[in-house]
C-alpha cells in the first residue's frame, strides 16, 4: 500500500478513536485556524484527520490517535457521499480532489498502523480509493495542474493491496466478491500495456465463463494486437467505470490507427471519409477528429482525409486534441449527480 509509513515501525492492534479527527489534532487545527473550507461547521461538515508524513524522531501515534476500523469505514462513506457529492458540482473540482485525496490517504495510513483491521473492511476502503482515482483521473484529465502519474500510482498501489487481500477473506459477502471482481477488471484495464497484468488476469479462476474479467481480457487482447477496430467495438459496450479506466488507451489506439492508415492509404489519390474513420474509432464528433488529423500533418478537406498528402501541420498539442476526441463521450457516462453511489457501488 502506498503510504509513507517507513518511520512508523510499530503498529497497534486496533485504533480506539471513534471521531473522524482525533482530539489532539482537532484542538490544534481549530486553535491554529487550519480548518479546510470543506470542514466548516457552518456548512454542516466535520473535521477529518489530515495525512501526516512521518518524520525522523517523531513519536509514534497511540491507539487514541488512530481511528478504529468502523470509524474508517464511516469516514470513507462520509467523504464520498456528503462532501464530494455536495461540492463536486459547485466548487472547483481540483479543490475537491485535493481535499478528498488527502483525507483518503490519511485513512489508508491508519489502516497500515493497526494490525487487526478485518480484510473485508480493508477491501471496502481500498476499493473506494481505487474508484476515486479512476473517476477523478478522468474528470481532471484536461486540467494542467493535475498529475496523472501520481494519481495512477496511488490507484495502482490501492488495487494491488486489495487483490493481495483475497486470500485473507473468510466467508466474504456477495458484495465483497462483486467488489473484488470489479477491482480485478480495473487492474487489467488500467494496465493494458503490462504483460504481467494480462498474464495475471488470464490465470485467474474468474477469467473463464464469459464474466466481466473475461470481457476485459478480450479488450486487452485487441489492444495488444493493435486491432483498433475490434478494440473500439468492445470498448463501446463497457460499463461506465470501465470506460473511465480504459480512456488513456483510447488515445494511444487513435495514434496507432492513424499510423496504420498512413501506410495503408499512402497513395496521394486515395481519400478516406472522415465520418467513417470516426465511426471506426468510436468518435462521435467528427470535427475533433479532423482537427487532430490536421495537427498530425494530413490534408483534410470537405469531410475527407488524404493520408498520403501532407497538409499544413498545426502547432496544437496532439495529445490534448486526442483527449478531446474521446473526453466528452466518456464523460457523459459518469453520473456526476450521483458520484457517491458510483464510488460506493460494488459493481461496475
Amino acid at each position: 500500500m502506498f503510504v509513507e509509513s517507513d518511520a512508523q515501525n510499530q503498529t497497534i492492534k486496533v485504533g480506539k478513536c471513534e471521531k473522524f479527527c482525533p482530539a489532539n489534532e482537532y484542538r490544534l487545527r481549530v486553535r491554529e485556524r487550519l480548518v479546510h473550507k470543506f470542514e466548516s461547521s457552518k456548512n454542516g461538515y466535520q473535521l477529518v484527520k489530515q495525512f501526516s508524513r512521518p518524520a525522523a524522531g517523531q513519536k509514534c501515534p497511540g491507539d487514541k490517535d488512530v481511528r478504529s476500523p468502523e470509524c474508517l469505514v464511516q469516514c470513507v462513506r462520509y467523504l464520498v457521499t456528503t462532501v464530494m457529492q455536495a461540492e463536486v458540482a459547485r466548487a472547483d473540482i481540483t479543490d475537491v480532489y485535493d481535499f478528498v485525496f488527502d483525507r483518503l490517504r490519511a485513512v489508508r495510513q491508519d489502516l497500515v498502523l493497526q494490525a487487526a483491521v478485518p480484510a473485508q473492511d480493508q477491501v471496502f476502503i481500498l476499493g473506494v480509493c481505487v474508484r476515486f482515482h479512476v473517476v477523478m483521473g478522468h474528470l481532471l484529465a484536461r486540467h494542467a495542474s493535475f498529475s496523472a502519474h501520481i494519481n495512477s500510482q496511488h490507484q495502482l498501489d490501492c488495487v494491488k493491496s486489495c487483490l493481495l487481500l483475497q486470500g485473507a477473506l473468510v466467508e466474504p459477502s456477495t458484495h465483497t466478491l462483486a467488489s473484488l471482481d470489479t477491482l480485478q477488471c480495473l487492474y487489467l484495464l488500467t494496465n493494458l500495456d503490462s504483460a504481467h497484468a494480462v498474464n495475471w488476469a488470464i490465470h485467474q479462476p474468474s477469467s473463464s465463463g464469459g464474466g466481466s474479467l473475461g470481457m476485459c481480457i478480450d479488450v486487452a487482447r485487441s489492444y495488444r494486437e493493435g486491432n483498433y477496430v475490434r478494440f473500439f467495438r468492445q470498448v463501446a459496450n463497457l460499463p461506465s467505470l470501465f470506460l473511465l479506466a480504459v480512456f488513456k488507451y483510447c488515445k494511444l489506439l487513435l495514434s496507432l490507427a492513424v499510423s496504420v492508415n498512413r501506410l495503408a492509404y499512402k497513395s496521394p489519390n486515395i481519400k478516406f471519409p472522415c465520418d467513417h474513420f470516426a465511426k471506426l474509432l468510436w468518435v462521435s464528433r467528427t470535427g475533433n477528429l479532423e482537427t487532430y488529423l490536421r495537427c498530425k500533418g494530413f490534408k483534410v478537406d470537405n469531410g475527407f482525409v488524404w493520408f498520403g498528402v501532407c497538409g499544413d501541420a498545426t502547432e496544437e498539442d496532439a495529445d490534448k486534441l486526442a483527449t478531446e476526441c474521446f473526453y466528452e463521450d466518456i464523460s457523459n457516462q459518469v453520473p456526476q449527480d450521483s458520484l457517491g453511489k458510483l464510488l460506493l457501488s460494488f459493481s461496475c
